[in-house]
């Protein structure tokens, strides 16, 4: 083997990485392993999103137009739960889906301290918060898809954290490339990434001594994955759907069913119910805010800030705050571990009022914790993504058309009913993502056709959308209404019926 001239031979570089990976790796596997022998909660986004991916694999069309234009069930979850499908199979998919994201973000929140104590610390109080404080508990049992979110976010507050630290480029594109992917994670997850950029960008922008020439085009990198990333997303609506903006026609149609007024009020609960683990972490961030990391602390709380008003905005539109509620978990999380110590006993220079700052806020962010413990209701992903609790069952509705209709086919609409009643091969219940009387129109003309319309209370459809509001005060003109649950459920069936098809068969 040769050496280098005046040098020692060279280490390979596949050594070097196996060093540095494999502890990681152990950590991994152990943490994969713990958390799939411990307790889950089903959730009802996780029954949407493998409707979807069964759709996929049928090669059925409303799974490839809600993959792309469903903005409470997006694109990121869905593809990593048909990963995991294809690895493990329809049973373990969501459990190892929701452990692998957990264990990974869990990796990189563990990495933002130094030293080997300082990690086994933070793994022992996350631990413990897990255990203890109910809103966190509620979020890492539940089995949610979403759950994937929290990877690309960790590894963005990662890399930016390294960015304040060492200003290494390689840091500043990856904590943009992982921004980006988090705007395929719904409007959670596109805020955070935003919000993300934006921290960066100011940070790029701020003048500095000595580093002004490597700067130079670093802007335009930074925004770069997050505008083609969504960008990407749009044109995929345009090219399923056949409408650009066809995935923010839900949040539209969501904000301008509620006042302003009431959308005002509706936010400022949502806002006080945020997890309170958040604003421990907050005050704790608040504690050492004059330490030398600062510029990190101050990105947190801007970030923070970001997802409290993004869950509290989704909360009030009646959209699914499922990403921003496991985002906010994450992020004070990773607040944690960006603290660098016991902020009651760290020294800050000589001055006493920075030191009773510190002490103060500490102890209000314990004051918090303990509340925390003792609140009756807490933040739960799985009872926000709760749809389905009074739906009349498959076999139900079927069983009443067949008395009249044997075999009749019934329409559903959206993303959530499709998904309840999912039928890929479509032999009882036909999905399309939107209604149109003309599409509704043609299908009766070849069969006879029902249509299957929930409660309006805003579950399934946004209080604001005119067509399903025309159709609940029954002034579609082919629609007769057959049945009506006590729930609110109604079963119409269209009027237009096929040239073949006659009730006075057996009298001919």
């Amino acid at each position: 083997m040769k050496t280098p001239t005046g040098g020692s031979p060279a280490a390979p570089a596949g050594s070097a990485l196996t060093r540095r990976l494999g502890p990681w790796l152990i950590v991994f596997g152990v943490v994969v392993t713990l958390r799939l022998l411990l307790p889950g909660r089903p959730s009802d986004t996780g029954m949407v999103h493998e409707a979807i991916v069964d759709s996929l694999l049928a090669g059925h069309n409303w799974g490839r137009q809600a993959l792309v234009g469903a903005l409470e069930y997006p694109l990121l979850p869905t593809l990593g739960l048909l990963a995991a499908r294809t690895l493990v199979g329809p049973t373990l998919a969501v459990a190892v889906l929701v452990a692998v994201s957990q264990a990974w973000s869990l990796c990189y929140l563990l990495r933002l301290r130094q030293g080997l104590l300082r990690r086994a610390v933070l793994a022992v109080l996350l631990a413990a918060a897990a255990w203890v404080l109910p809103d966190f508990c509620a979020a890492w049992t539940a089995l949610d898809p979403h759950w994937i979110a929290a990877v690309p976010f960790a590894a963005a507050i990662f890399h930016l954290a390294r960015w304040f630290g060492e200003r290494g480029l390689r840091d500043a594109v990856l904590t943009a490339v992982n921004a980006g992917l988090l705007s395929f994670c719904g409007l959670g997850g596109l805020l955070a990434g935003l919000g993300l950029v934006l921290v960066l960008v100011h940070d790029v922008r701020r003048p500095t001594s000595g580093d002004a020439d490597h700067r130079q085009g670093l802007t335009v990198l930074v925004w770069t994955p997050l505008l083609y990333c969504l960008a990407l997303w749009l044109l995929w609506n345009w090219l399923v759907l056949g409408d650009l903006l066809f995935c923010v026609k839900h949040l539209a149609s969501a904000l301008s069913s509620v006042s302003v007024g009431e959308f005002v009020r509706l936010a400022w609960r949502g806002l006080r119910h945020t997890p309170p683990m958040l604003w421990a972490s907050a005050l704790c961030l608040l504690a050492v805010l004059s330490s030398a990391n600062r510029r990190v602390v101050r990105a947190m709380l801007v970030l923070c800030a970001i997802l409290a008003l993004t869950r509290s905005l989704c909360l009030a539109g009646g959209l699914l705050a499922g990403v921003s509620t496991l985002l906010v978990v994450t992020a004070a999380a990773a607040a944690l571990g960006l603290v660098p110590g016991p902020a009651a006993v760290e020294t800050v220079g000589e001055r006493r009022r920075g030191a009773l700052w510190r002490v103060l806020a500490t102890l209000a962010a314990a004051v918090v914790l303990v509340l925390d413990g003792m609140a009756p209701t807490v933040a739960d992903p799985v009872a926000e993504a709760d749809f389905a609790h009074d739906a009349p069952a498959a076999v139900e509705i079927t069983g009443w058309i067949d008395r009249d209709w044997t075999r009749s086919r019934t329409a559903v609409f959206g993303v959530r009913l499709p998904a309840l009643y999912h039928d890929p091969m479509e032999q009882r219940f036909v999905a399309r993502m939107d209604y149109h009387e003309s599409l509704f129109m043609e299908l009766a003309q070849d069969e006879v056709m029902h249509l299957l319309l929930p409660p309006p209370d805003g579950r399934f459809y946004p209080r604001g959308n005119t067509v399903f509001a025309r159709l609940y005060e029954g002034q579609s003109p082919i629609l007769l209404l057959e049945r009506q649950w006590d729930s609110g459920w109604q079963l119409w069936r269209c009027v237009i019926t096929p040239d073949d098809e006659s009730r006075l068969k057996g009298l001919q």
